[in-house]
Order: C-alpha cells, then sequence, then structure tokens
C-alpha cells in the first residue's frame, strides 16, 4: 500500500492534469461549448481536491498520533 505521501503526490497530480485538460477545452472550444463537458470535468476537479484534503488531514492527524 502507498504511503499517505505518495498517495497525496498522486491525488494533486490527477487534480492538476484535470485542471489542465479542462483549460485546454476551454481554450480549443470556446465558452459556448464548454458546458458538454463542465459538468464532468469541474465534478472530478473538486472530487480530487477533496480527496487530497482528506488524506492530508489523515496525515496530519497520524503524524499527531505518533508524536505522542
Amino acid at each position: 500500500m502507498a504511503s499517505l505521501q505518495e498517495q497525496i503526490n498522486f491525488i494533486q497530480k490527477e487534480h492538476d492534469r484535470c485542471k489542465l485538460v479542462y483549460n485546454f477545452l476551454l481554450k480549443e472550444f470556446g465558452e459556448k461549448n464548454i458546458p458538454l463537458l463542465d459538468k464532468e470535468v469541474c465534478e472530478k476537479i473538486r472530487f480530487s481536491k477533496a480527496i487530497i484534503t482528506s488524506l492530508e488531514e489523515l496525515k496530519n492527524l497520524r503524524r499527531h498520533d505518533n508524536k505522542r
């Protein structure tokens, strides 16, 4: 199993890729055509950010528990 930091790094890369794809699609297809993909891409971006936040909180909790 990957460490928490490895999981955070992986999800952060996925999050960054989603943002790049979204920006590319927005640029290529223009704002009038983006609603077709907007909902799905934005959902993936929000989901990956939530995972990153949760993993970082878990890492901090584990770090705090280890200091005890």
